[in-house]
């Protein structure tokens, strides 16, 4: 009897503690290092330990909320290396048109170039916050 109520209690404790890790919304903002948002594009994470990747869309204001690569929203608390992409269509657009705002510099495109790194908190610790530099 001990021995079951003993399983029991320890299978109620692995529920409670949880198979993975916690996770943070995914809720974010990415600006230059003026404060001036990235106005459109992408933002996509990828871990340090063990490469999964979490990718977004920026919009207008900067803002953007991270999801993994299967479409479950939300990124594990962890260790994070960024790119910022900004791909914008504009070529059947007049000058006037052309609304995504600032260039992001080509180095953030690829993680072999990007310096861009985040740690994700907890849940309730606000969003994640990306800063980039103007070339």
């Amino acid at each position: 009897m001990a021995a079951r109520l003993w399983a029991a209690l320890s299978l109620v404790a692995a529920a409670a503690v949880g198979c993975g890790a916690a996770m943070h919304p995914g809720d974010g903002v990415v600006r230059f290092e003026d404060g001036e948002p990235v106005r459109a594009g992408g933002v996509e994470l990828r871990a340090l330990d063990g490469g999964a990747q979490y990718a977004g869309r920026i919009g207008r204001e900067g803002g953007f909320t991270l999801s993994s690569l299967e479409g479950k929203p939300g990124v594990p608390m962890g260790e994070y290396e960024a790119v910022v992409v900004l791909v914008v269509v504009t070529e059947h657009l007049a000058a006037h048109k052309h609304v995504h705002g600032r260039d992001v510099p080509k180095r953030y495109f690829s993680y072999d170039t990007s310096d861009l790194r985040v740690d994700v908190p907890s849940t309730d610790a606000g969003p994640i916050e990306l800063e980039i530099q103007s070339e």
